[in-house]
């Protein structure tokens, strides 16, 4: 287990979880239920697990060391963690339990209406359990799409900068994949997105500059 420096637990401390922890929930949800689950495509994760589960277990494990993070390197908290969350369904995937236990409710599921068995996570709100937890997931939620399309009009200067933001939201990962389907160079996308990183920095300054001033 690595030490954990100052500069990453106070970059940790004054992280935007509130946006972060909803996207990065519907980033691992969105992954969790395209893959075979105890021989089922889409069924539940061993031993209950979901989505906002893998996404608190890497922020933890960031936390305590056991994934190291180092800002200089890698500045995008928000990326590094999708790797770690990506690391956390992998593991969580290929595991003993995954490979070798079927759950008999999912093997006996209903088929729909066009014969095909219903998927778990189609019957699964992501992620709640309680009424409380789904007014507060709502919420950051709400403030989550917020802050993107309020960023998204932000870049609507340079429509190639929304096209790549577009993409990366959906999940698309592979820096060729990406350039491919805007018809750009992969050389071409990498300045794109580090002028986008930048836009961004310069966005959360003027949206900390405005809240600072509400409160004062």
């Amino acid at each position: 287990m690595a030490e954990v420096s100052d500069e990453v637990l106070n970059l940790m401390a004054s992280h935007p979880w509130d946006e972060s922890i909803p996207r990065l929930t519907r980033y691992a949800f969105g992954k969790m239920r395209k893959l075979f689950w105890q021989g089922i495509l889409g069924g539940p994760a061993p031993s209950g697990i979901e989505a906002k589960d893998i996404v608190l277990i890497s922020i933890e494990k960031i936390m305590n060391g056991d994934r190291t993070w180092d800002p200089r390197s890698q500045e995008n908290l928000y990326k590094h963690l999708t790797s770690v969350i990506d690391s956390e369904i992998s593991h969580l995937i290929n595991s003993w339990e995954n490979r070798h236990f079927f759950r008999e409710a999912v093997l006996s599921g209903r088929p729909n209406s066009d014969g095909k068995t219903a998927e778990f996570w189609d019957n699964v709100s992501c992620p709640n359990s309680g009424p409380e937890d789904i007014l507060i997931d709502r919420e950051r939620e709400r403030l989550s799409e917020n802050f993107f399309w309020k960023f998204y009009e932000f870049i609507a200067d340079t429509p190639l900068l929304q096209a790549i933001l577009e993409r990366i939201t959906e999940g698309d990962k592979k820096r060729a994949d990406i350039a491919a389907s805007m018809g750009i160079k992969v050389k071409e996308f990498d300045n794109l997105k580090k002028q986008l990183q930048r836009r961004l920095k310069s966005f959360q300054e003027i949206k900390n500059g405005e809240a600072h001033n509400d409160k004062a």
